[in-house]
């Protein structure tokens, strides 16, 4: 998310996901006791199961006090907590674009990943340094193939949302690359909060696009956060990557069971685009494969594999 665009967005997000509330809480008195019981529900699960990660001293403080105002709370102190909580998801989840990291990121990945995928030896070349071997050009190890042109073309007319499949922890960095090489503008995607907590990794990971996601909240208000976050970016022309089938592939196989929750984006984002008369309204769904001759991470994949099939 660009600098220019994040309030206004995170004020949306807010507004929208409150609407949704308030509309239900006004069908329903008990819709706002059951919405914040369930808040504090999974999340006092999800920091007693995983208290070592990430932000569990905070996040239990923060709850410890939404536990607190919840008591005795009249009916509009109620709406203010769950506004609290929809503005606190909000501000976790959204993005950050730096167009130099992303310059720099363009110019300095294409040699690593072309050594990653060559199958170089990182340790073999600093063993060996200074007197390093021609390195491998990432564009002899990486071949795109299929409608080209027409994505291409697709992008000029409207929003993508590109759902590959999902094989490798590269995926997200092979697809980065062709999306450059091909001449588009950089996509934003859903990360995993662990890739964030990462120093080196986080400090791209904060800057080029990707929004947080916390697979560990479970809660139906974070969700319905994240669905919305998702929704207006597409509705800001922000193209998504989105890979459906939620984790990579223990098999290779394609995937059968697909996520569906923030793929249903796009017919919402196409919604409210043509609501409020936007121009190249049509948001576009388009598949992708990705292949390896060798996933890096193979024999973990197997052995998950198995242990499913039993």
């Amino acid at each position: 998310m660009r600098e220019a665009d994040k309030e206004r967005v995170l004020v949306e997000v807010k507004s929208r996901v409150m609407d949704h509330v308030v509309h239900h809480a006004d069908k329903d008195p008990a819709y706002l006791d059951n919405l914040i019981h369930e808040v504090i529900y999974f999340e006092e699960r999800r920091l007693d199961t995983h208290k070592s990660a990430p932000g569990v001293e905070e996040d239990r403080v923060w709850l410890g006090a939404i536990r607190h105002r919840f008591k005795d709370a009249s009916q509009p102190e109620k709406k203010r907590i769950v506004a609290d909580i929809i503005g606190r998801h909000a501000h976790e989840v959204i993005g950050h674009f730096s167009e130099p990291v992303y310059q720099l990121t363009t110019s300095v990945v294409p040699t690593g990943l072309g050594v990653i995928l060559s199958g170089l030896s990182p340790l073999k070349l600093v063993r060996n340094f200074p007197n390093l071997p021609d390195l491998p050009d990432v564009a002899d190890n990486i071949r795109i193939e299929g409608e080209v042109e027409q994505l291409q073309a697709l992008d000029k007319l409207g929003t993508i949302v590109l759902v590959p499949t999902h094989s490798s922890n590269l995926d997200s960095l092979v697809l980065g690359y062709s999306i450059f090489q091909m001449g588009l503008p950089p996509y934003t995607y859903g990360a995993g909060l662990n890739l964030f907590s990462h120093k080196m990794l986080g400090f791209f990971m904060h800057r080029l696009g990707a929004y947080k996601v916390d697979r560990l909240k479970q809660h139906s208000l974070y969700k319905e956060v994240l669905k919305t976050y998702a929704t207006i970016t597409l509705e800001e022309g922000y193209d998504n990557l989105f890979f459906p089938g939620g984790t990579r592939s223990r098999s290779g196989a394609i995937e059968r069971k697909l996520k569906m929750g923030l793929l249903g984006c796009g017919l919402s984002a196409y919604y409210h685009n043509l609501v409020n008369g936007k121009q190249n309204p049509k948001v576009f769904i388009v598949p992708a494969t990705l292949n390896y001759q060798l996933v890096l991470e193979a024999e973990n994949l197997i052995d998950d594999h198995l242990k499913e099939a039993g």
